[in-house]
């Protein structure tokens, strides 16, 4: 019997799936707002439902919203108007970590958390290549169910490599993590070179060429995933470069002291929910600081040498 297959949401990671899905032979259902991803999903030939329809229709549920709105879906719709016994498939364990949803047993959960933003999970599904995904099943009633959320996941294009089983709460704790702490600081330490260069009178677009629009460090990294951190630098980079990196290493692994504390109070801040918190707050202003932040970026002198040297 054909299965139907809903997807909750069409932005980056609602789209690429309700596209593999679609290919792979499911029958998709596709739930959004009236917005520019609801325009998008009918370009790409959806007939975009209302999300009680999709709710009551589908067989598995891929609940691909922002964690912020993910509360009154579940409680408004899923929980009211799903089958009982349903599979739910989650992209990130942050609304049922944070307790903004209640683990309902009366259906089965699973964790499916793609490494990729939607883009790269649409060309390697279309390229035949394996997507990396956090996976687990978080409750079930039955291995049937679990069969068959396998079943789906493999025909995407998810492997489910055993290395990479991880329960929800390890997941919202190390994606989190990342976008706290790492992510912010490979940000910020780019763009304080650039501007302690500029100082030097150093020509802003060579500075810019060089610690980041060449792509050279962004390559060598990616490369890295496979061959190494260190060992890819040994691989291409000349002693100069090789020395002043160990050295340099070296001092800063004597002062990980203050490092630590960072790393210590962003994991805090994730765990005792006062993030949370503040995300929150943040969406019922309407993303207010987010979208001045944004506004902001958009005219510094680092993103215009970006867009000269682009141009």
């Amino acid at each position: 019997m054909a299965i139907n297959i809903g997807v909750f949401g069409y932005g980056s990671q609602g789209r690429a799936h309700a596209l593999n899905l679609r290919d792979a032979g499911f029958n998709v259902l596709v739930a959004n707002r009236n917005d520019n991803f609801k325009k998008q999903a009918k370009k790409d030939g959806f007939k975009v439902q209302n999300f009680d329809y999709v709710a009551q229709m589908s067989d598995i549920l891929f609940v691909l919203l922002p964690d912020a709105v993910q509360k009154k879906f579940f409680h408004d719709v899923i929980f009211k108007h799903s089958k009982l016994g349903m599979n739910i498939v989650i992209a990130h364990g942050y609304s049922l970590y944070f307790n903004e949803v209640f683990l309902n047993k009366k259906f089965n959960w699973y964790l499916l958390a793609p490494r990729y933003p939607g883009l790269i999970i649409r060309n390697k599904f279309l390229n035949k290549e394996n997507i990396t995904s956090f996976h687990s099943k978080i409750f079930s009633t039955s291995r049937k169910k679990d069969m068959l959320f396998e079943r789906v996941a493999k025909k995407i294009g998810y492997n489910l490599d055993k290395k990479f089983y991880i329960s929800y709460k390890h997941e919202t704790e190390l994606d989190l993590f990342v976008e706290h702490f790492l992510i912010p600081n490979i940000i910020n330490i780019i763009e304080q070179s650039f501007e302690f260069l500029s100082k030097k009178k150093i020509s802003k677009e060579a500075i810019m060429m060089d610690i980041h629009s060449s792509g050279e460090l962004s390559e060598l990294l990616y490369r890295s995933r496979l061959e190494g951190i260190h060992q890819i630098w040994r691989k291409v980079a000349s002693p100069t470069c090789r020395f002043a990196i160990f050295e340099n290493i070296m001092r800063l692994r004597k002062n990980k002291s203050k490092i630590n504390y960072e790393m210590e109070n962003c994991f805090k801040d994730i765990t005792s929910g006062k993030f949370n918190k503040r995300l929150n707050k943040e969406f019922s202003n309407n993303l207010k600081n987010l979208i001045n932040f944004d506004k902001k970026n958009d005219k510094t002198q680092f993103y215009k040498t970006i867009r000269k040297i682009s141009d």
